[in-house]
């Protein structure tokens, strides 16, 4: 099956839009963005902490925006700032129990928003649909 690239382009804007829009709307419940949503699955991940440095490179954004969103998550009591076991300039970013019970919370309501868009999607080409952007990523990095 050949698609021609500008169809390629507007479905690909169109689903963007449509998960965007879903997912921004049920995170601003909880006062978060996709970005901020992002960096707390990032640290909660990384379970013995994560430098603010390797979160940025993990996101592909800039530090000083994880510096921003860190400190308003840390201002909610949602992720700490911690000394690295063998770095003692360094501090680790890790999610507080607090943290990781408001992520679960979020995460049910996410999973009802988004089972919602995908009904009718089998768990195998959603495992695709994975593997696809994974790989995209990957050659955009390396071009």
């Amino acid at each position: 099956m050949e698609i021609q690239t500008y169809l390629t382009g507007v479905i690909f804007t169109k689903a963007y839009r449509v998960i965007r829009t879903h997912v921004a709307v049920c995170l601003e419940q909880y006062n978060l963005t996709p970005t901020s949503w992002s960096l707390l699955g990032t640290v909660l991940q990384a379970r013995d902490g994560i430098l603010l440095a390797d979160v940025a490179k993990a996101l592909g954004v800039k530090a000083p925006l994880v510096t921003r969103l860190a400190q308003a998550l840390m201002e909610r009591q949602l992720v700490e700032r911690v000394p690295h076991l063998t770095d003692k300039r360094a501090k680790l970013l890790v999610v507080t129990s607090q943290g990781e019970r408001f992520i679960a919370k979020v995460d049910a309501q996410l999973r009802m928003e988004l089972g919602y868009l995908l009904r009718g999607v089998s768990e195998a080409d959603l495992a695709a649909y994975k593997r696809v952007l994974e790989q995209i990523i990957i050659n955009g990095a390396t071009r």
